[in-house]
């Protein structure tokens, strides 16, 4: 892991999803490992030309292990149910902690606002995603919402014929807006469409609310 792939030296984030994601998979059979580096390996050699940008290569990265632990998986005869359950659940653990923690925080001391959101979402997005990914805002009285008109994982996997591994990604969205709607942060999070259901575009909405008081 050393080593130099796609364009870019593998970063801190890219070396640890490659030392545990493969490891956490409870459906795949752990002496397949090697087999699993390779198969990634090969299906990340395809996606070279698309890397655009540092970001991109990040996300290529986790796209082109789950594609081929998905399809190690199917060739150890797992369906292909159990197979999206095992990687949505292995996926979602990576980060998981620190998100909660960091949300849990800023809820706790006021600092996840409507003033925050407004400031510093987009270029935030815009600065973790590269652009592979194309999102917009919408600023309302009463809500802000962004817009993604183009999502990068989904491109991937509809590259790779496999467009139904999309919704993995969009389960990890789960882990941060949870701790939006079930702590007193003024804000109700909504998700009413994604491009992994076949809509034009993923809306995330944040309306808001008049804050709770402390007990």
């Amino acid at each position: 892991m050393s080593t130099i792939v796609g364009k870019y030296k593998l970063n801190w984030v890219e070396k640890s999803f490659m030392r545990a994601f493969p490891r956490s998979i409870p459906a795949l059979d752990k002496t397949l490992l090697p087999k699993l580096r390779e198969s990634f390996a090969r299906v990340f050699e395809n996606e070279k030309e698309h890397i655009t940008d540092r970001q991109s290569q990040t996300h290529y990265i986790m796209c082109a292990y789950v594609l081929a632990a998905h399809q190690l998986l199917l060739a150890q005869g797992v369906n292909p149910e159990k197979s999206m359950e095992a990687l949505t659940q292995s996926f979602g653990q990576f980060g998981a902690g620190w998100v909660k923690w960091s949300m849990r925080i800023a809820i706790r001391f006021r600092i996840y606002t409507r003033k925050y959101l407004e400031s510093n979402t987009l270029k935030t997005i815009r600065a973790r995603y590269g652009n592979t990914f194309s999102v917009q805002e919408e600023k309302e009285r009463d809500s802000y919402t962004l817009v993604v008109h183009k999502c990068g994982y989904h491109g991937f996997f509809l590259r790779h014929g496999h467009p139904e591994l999309t919704p993995i990604f969009c389960q990890w969205d789960n882990i941060w807006s949870q701790e939006i709607n079930t702590r007193r942060s003024g804000i109700n999070f909504k998700r009413p469409t994604t491009i992994a259901e076949n809509k034009p575009h993923c809306r995330f909405e944040f309306h808001f609310e008049k804050p709770q008081s402390r007990d």
